[in-house]
């Protein structure tokens, strides 16, 4: 699963591409589910960076309950939501971190995710309007897909997001790129090299701490 994030301080410019920016940007060390995630999707026929609900809380769960923060890449063919978001309405969500917890006997232990080469993770995600479980109405929203784990992340959980590489970010937002089987590519976990990982503290843990101290090495 991936269910926290840490965001860039600069998103003016995602894998050098051009696109509108319609919310203010702040970096951010311990992101969460149900808070707000920047996201790149086509909007109005216009690549657009703006704010999205992690997690999309559909029309259809009568008690509002049924919150989607992750999207399985084994569900896409057999859920009928899944599959109307991934061929109508795919976004990515830039992030400079993602958090693991690792089981060990002593506990559960946290670890930063980031890549190699020093870029920000590009992570495969949808957006759809789902039900705004404070304010009520709705509220655009999005959800991460993961996939299953590559050699660096099997040792942490047996999930992991799905990161994009920016050669694959014009077919992945292309709104005219409709063919599931197709898009089912994408969710594929990448290769080892491109990512590493390292304990931090526990922290980490608390939704509402904050900061760069969040990425520090675990002290051993």
């Amino acid at each position: 699963m991936c269910g926290r994030l840490a965001l860039p301080d600069d998103l003016k410019e995602i894998a050098g591409r051009h696109y509108k920016i319609t919310m203010p940007v702040q970096m951010r060390f311990n992101v969460a589910p149900t808070t707000q995630i920047p996201a790149i999707a086509v909007r109005e026929g216009e690549e657009t960076l703006d704010a999205y609900r992690w997690g999309i809380v559909p029309f259809w769960s009568k008690d509002g309950k049924l919150d989607l923060f992750n999207a399985r890449d084994d569900k896409v063919a057999t859920s009928s939501s899944y599959k109307g978001w991934i061929t109508k309405s795919r976004c990515v969500v830039p992030a400079s971190y993602f958090y693991e917890w690792q089981k060990t006997t002593g506990g559960k232990v946290p670890h930063a995710i980031h890549r190699t080469d020093g870029q920000p993770l590009l992570l495969a995600g949808v957006w759809a309007m789902g039900q705004d479980p404070k304010q009520g109405g709705e509220v655009q929203s999005a959800c991460l897909f993961t996939t299953r784990p590559n050699g660096v992340m099997e040792r942490l959980h047996n999930r992991m997001p799905v990161i994009l590489e920016p050669d694959q970010l014009d077919a992945w937002l292309d709104p005219e790129l409709k063919d599931l089987a197709e898009l089912q590519l994408f969710l594929q976990p990448s290769a080892e090299e491109v990512i590493e990982a390292y304990p931090v503290s526990d922290a980490v843990n608390r939704v509402g701490n904050e900061g760069p101290q969040l990425l520090a090495p675990r002290a051993a």
